[in-house]
């Protein structure tokens, strides 16, 4: 809605009286003025034209700019009424403006053949200036209209601003326009279907709030604030183009002394501002865009809460102690009281913020985590020995995009320090939980000259953080990788002999390990080792005894700091069994080739992941779990006990087509290796690899299928007849070793120059022992049709395991299922891992039991699944060892379906206003029936939800209820629950 100011009487007349001129007849027909004859004081009634006068059209290139005025102001005001006309629309305007010249207010702009303003125009000042350009092409007939004057109105400027239902406000005779378009009379207010298109550009970026997403059209609202509370102010149902905002002023926006106490803007969205206000008084709330587009519907709900603590510094969250932990904060309603130009200098603070304040007594480390921001909120948290605005210190800062950042500090001494949580907008606030806690400073791990020390191996320990350790190392120093620019743990080890070691971590991000044989920062250091990642790890590092070396974890920030857990050991002891093996021969008989897990392939490489056994298979005395299948026809054994000579026995290495010496030897061959046919074949031009499991434990076997792959070379790798197809099986419990080959050829056209030669059979750890059928290595070109080989084992017992499994039971509880296990004897036991499945097929890690480490009596375990699958849930324990081995138990199956229970846990909140929530806790798939039941027992609300799944959270809306007391029930299948529910609003 326009705001004009007012001109007193005699302004108006003075500046008619300036250029007045009487009419006394015109050139036009009839001698009716026209468009050219000059400006006129006259009430006729008479015709008026363009400058083509009647029957012609008007001329190229004319700007022309006249004004007309009641002979009789102020008693009357100068009237237009259009019957014709049609002007260029593109190019070709007439612009009308209500008073003496083009400086007075605009009624309109019109071009095209619509009448301006539906046909009539008056004045609210007696007069009216016409501004007429036409360009140098096309000419149209132009306008016929009728001039009079009629009766002034007391207050009229005769424009419709916004949704004014009378033209009573604004011009020269008038008192202003008021700011709003709708008044607020209470709180909460909610109402959709809302749009600012119509309402007029009345405010801009040069007003209060300064923001380019006021340069649209503009709606107001008008609410009457009693002081001292907080508005949260919520649109939705924008337009999807739009780019809104929302802003909160304590005046009109174009107002001299206004103040913006608060703005929220979203490219593409619709905003969410929380605003204090402490003072009572009326306020305004404008919506608007950035356009394009220029406006944009909406939906908006605005509702009040006491002012809260931790606004600023002199009102606080004040924190009594530590550990302290708080859900459910925001910072929506805090006001953005400090910004990148105060302490800590972060973009991060340039959103709303919220202020703890902590009182230490000495020096300490503190640890602060902020989780389940907005998912789109850019957060940072801040460390200050004051105010930021007023002089302090910035003693650290964190910041995330899109989460929650993670900050580790020190406090010098005793005082009191601030803490603030804040955004970079948008948006301009976010909802956060915060943890603090405190540890001592200075304990071991900071730097090198404060190591966390490792007197022997192996070591594992969960829970441990890089927080509060400090950025000592970086980029700059030994390694040079980024991963080192966060914070640093520091770990020494001195080996007493030559020795490998392999480093896991597990629960990071963005994280990287490092070995060194001195302090990073300390030249020559050199960097032994490195990964970095999302748990990144190391495995088979050669360390040489007497040497102390320096093991480092850190980040790439953000994060700055990581919580992590890790595993050092020494790498696995040369197995003693000699790959004591027995080769027969055996019938033909391979499985499906198209069931199972496919593993893509390029020409050349080892698989980009290992492949799961599926239990615990016994190779040359060594328990494994994992095989990792290269494209040339063999598998690996992840670890350190095997090498490939020229390659790299890691996931997605190369691996090496060349066969230039017979098994065993050391410079040529894959070690610990199972050679079910290595020969040059390209699986990324054709056929597939797969692998399963199949039967059921004690008796499973591990299959890996080369189903149809072509030979390498262009000459070969067209003949389908000399395509590969073979499947090796790896037997559990025997840990026996079968060959199924269909077809294995040779290439006459194969290079002279490059044999092609192929090999069968077994390679130990060290390349020192072979098993190979006689005729089946190097240099022999040998082929096979539908043959097949059992390898069986004669080592005996597989390694010692490191705990005695006396039973592994599990038991459903309705909603829940409870495992339970004991062991009878645990030696060096670091801790069980809980595996669990819905096809005994596909596992995932569903929690860790910390073991005892050394027993020989009875322990019990156990372990409550919450969220158990629908129907049947396999569940099987690994257990791993200090050293990093690891072992298998037997799988459990635990059948939900067989109880109907179902759970319902406390309803919130409660009371309630507009919704309730509830955690169904049962079995999946089924029905429930909502119904809500006022306290004199008459039914309000029924709902039904369908397809629930186990131990998920509902939301019941209640926005159609009165203020009261209700009784709620769940209903399925003839069992009932009820929970008390009060709507408060």
């Amino acid at each position: 809605m326009s705001r004009n100011f007012s001109y007193q009487l005699l302004l108006v007349v003075l500046m008619l009286t300036s250029f007045s001129i009487t009419y006394a007849g015109g050139g036009g027909g009839g001698g009716a003025p026209i468009l050219g004859d000059g400006s006129w004081n006259n009430c006729g009634p008479d015709s008026y034209y363009d400058t083509g006068d009647v029957g012609a059209d008007y001329n190229n290139s004319e700007t022309i700019t006249e004004t007309y005025c009641s002979d009789n102001m102020p008693t009357t005001c100068i009237e237009f009424v259009f019957t014709l006309f049609n002007t260029e629309s593109c190019c070709d305007n007439l612009s009308i403006y209500d008073g003496p010249s083009t400086a007075s207010p605009l009624i309109g702009t019109y071009a095209g053949t619509a009448l301006p303003n539906g046909g009539t125009i008056g004045s609210s000042t007696g007069c009216l200036t016409f501004e007429w350009t036409s360009d140098g092409s096309v000419v149209n007939p132009g306008w016929e209209a009728s001039f009079s004057c009629v009766p002034c109105p007391t207050c009229v400027d005769g424009i419709q601003n916004g949704s004014e239902t009378g033209v009573d406000c604004g011009g020269s005779m008038c008192t202003p326009c008021p700011c709003e378009n709708q008044t607020i009379a209470t709180l909460p207010f909610s109402q959709a279907g809302m749009t600012t298109c119509g309402f007029g550009d009345t405010y801009s970026s040069a007003d209060a709030c300064g923001s380019s997403y006021m340069n649209g059209d503009d709606y107001v609202f008008e609410y009457t604030s009693p002081g001292n509370e907080c508005l949260n102010i919520v649109l939705s149902n924008t337009d999807a183009t739009a780019d809104v905002g929302v802003f909160l002023i304590d005046n009109c926006p174009d107002a001299v002394g206004a103040n913006c106490m608060g703005s929220a803007t979203v490219a593409n969205g619709p905003p969410t501002l929380g605003a204090a206000i402490t003072t009572a008084g009326t306020y305004y709330i404008v919506v608007s865009t950035w356009p394009s587009p220029q406006c944009t519907a909406f939906d908006i709900n605005i509702t009040s809460s006491a002012t809260p603590t931790g606004t600023t510094c002199a009102n606080p969250t004040v924190i009594a102690g530590l550990p302290y932990t708080q859900a459910g904060l925001t910072t929506s309603c805090m006001g953005d009281d400090y910004s990148s130009l105060d302490a800590c200098g972060s973009s991060y603070m340039n959103g709303d913020d919220y202020v703890f304040e902590y009182t230490a007594t000495g020096t300490e480390c503190l640890n602060i985590s902020i989780t389940n921001t907005g998912p789109t909120a850019d957060v940072g948290v801040f460390l200050l020995d004051g105010c930021p605005d007023a002089g302090a210190t910035c003693l650290g800062s964190s910041t995330q995009f899109n989460g929650g950042p993670t900050l580790g500090a020190t406090v010098p001494g005793a005082g009191t320090y601030y803490i603030v949580v804040s955004t970079s907008p948008s948006p301009q606030s976010t909802n956060f939980d915060i943890n603090i806690n405190s540890t001592a400073a200075g304990a071991p791990g900071t730097d090198c000259a404060n190591p966390f020390v490792l007197a022997t191996l192996p070591f594992s320990q969960l829970g441990m953080t890089t927080s509060c350790y400090g950025d000592d190392y970086s980029s700059a120093d030994a390694c040079g990788s980024s991963y080192m620019n966060g914070d640093d743990f520091i770990f020494q080890y001195t080996p007493a002999a030559n020795e490998t070691v392999d480093i896991t971590l597990a629960n990071t991000t963005s994280t990287g390990i490092f070995i060194f044989d001195g302090c990073p920062s300390s030249p020559p250091t050199n960097c032994v080792a490195s990964a970095t990642g999302t748990n990144p790890s190391l495995s088979c590092i050669s360390l040489t005894g007497g040497t102390t070396y320096y093991f480092m974890v850190s980040t790439w920030p953000s994060p700055q700091s990581t919580t992590f857990d890790i595993s050092i050991t020494r790498g696995l002891t040369p197995p003693a069994c000699g790959l004591n093996y027995t080769i027969s021969t055996i019938a033909h008989n391979p499985i499906n080739y198209n069931t199972g897990t496919s593993v893509t392939f390029s020409d050349d490489r080892f698989a980009n992941a290992n492949s799961p056994i599926g239990f615990s298979f016994c190779f040359d005395g060594v328990p494994y779990t994992e095989v990792l299948i290269s494209s040339n026809g063999y598998v690996v054994f992840p670890g350190c006990l095997t090498t490939v000579p020229g390659g790299s026995g890691t996931t997605g290495g190369y691996s090496p087509y060349d066969i230039d010496l017979a098994v065993p030897n050391t410079t040529d061959a894959p070690t610990n290796a199972i050679m079910l046919t290595w020969h040059d074949i390209n699986p990324g031009i054709g056929g597939a690899i797969r692998y399963q499991t199949t039967g059921t434990t004690p008796n499973q076997i591990f299959i890996v299928k080369f189903d149809d792959i072509p030979m390498y070379q262009s000459s070969c790798d067209g003949i389908a007849a000399l395509n590969f197809s073979g499947q090796l099986f790896l037997y559990e419990t025997t840990n026996v070793i079968e060959f199924h080959i269909d077809n294995k050829e040779v290439c006459s056209t194969w290079p002279t120059d490059v044999p092609e030669t192929a090999i069968m059979g077994l390679h130990n750890f060290d390349g020192t022992i072979a098993v190979v059928p006689g005729g089946y290595n190097y240099p022999t070109s040998w082929t096979a049709s539908n043959e097949a080989w059992r390898f069986t084992p004669s080592c005996g017992a597989c390694a010692v395991l490191p705990i005695e499994l006396t039973s592994f039971n599990g038991q459903n509880k309705g909603a829940y299922n409870i495992l339970n296990w004991q062991t009878a004897t645990e030696i060096n036991n670091d801790f069980f891992t809980i595996e669990k499945s819905k096809n005994a097929r596909d596992w995932g890690v569903a929690t860790k039991i910390k073991g005892a480490g050394n027993s020989n009596v009875l322990l019990d375990y156990d372990w409550t699944d919450n969220a158990p699958f629908s129907k049947i849930t396999y569940y099987r324990l690994k257990q791993t060892d200090f050293d990093g081995r690891f072992e298998y138990s037997q799988i459990i199956a635990i059948n939900s379906e067989m109880s109907e229970v179902f759970e319902i846990s406390d309803l919130f909140p409660n009371p309630a206003e507009d919704y309730f929530n509830f955690t169904y806790k049962g079995v999946e798939d089924k029905t429930l029936l909502i119904q809500i039941y006022n306290h004199i027992g008459i039914l309000v609300l029924e709902k039904t939800i369908n397809d629930l799944q186990n131990n998920s959270q509902q939301t019941i809306k209640t926005d159609d209820l009165a203020k009261g007391i209700y009784f709620v029930k769940f209903l399925q299948e003839g069992k009932q629950k009820t929970s008390k529910l009060i709507i408060s609003s």
